[in-house]
């Protein structure tokens, strides 16, 4: 059986140049979603962290992107062994 994860890390490299392209910094992102820090954003867009923001943060992002949450997912097909 297949079905579909989200791909952290190709989601947060994603999400970083939906940013960019938007002109957005990570100091922007952060007091936009009211985060205490900065590390939060940077580990969604780190290679090394398998860390995406939550769906609040993901709601608000697709707001300050103009997309929709779907816009922003790398997904992978996973296959499901019996």
């Amino acid at each position: 059986m297949k079905y579909r994860v989200i791909d952290p890390v190709l989601t947060g490299k994603k999400i970083q140049q939906m940013c960019r392209d938007k002109g957005l910094k990570v100091k922007d992102i952060q007091e936009a979603l009211q985060l205490e820090s900065l590390q939060s954003v940077y580990k969604w867009f780190s290679e090394k962290s398998s860390t995406i923001p939550s769906i609040d943060h993901l709601v608000m992002l697709a707001m300050l992107l103009d997309c929709s949450i779907e816009d922003m997912l790398v997904l992978k097909e996973v296959i499901l062994k019996k």
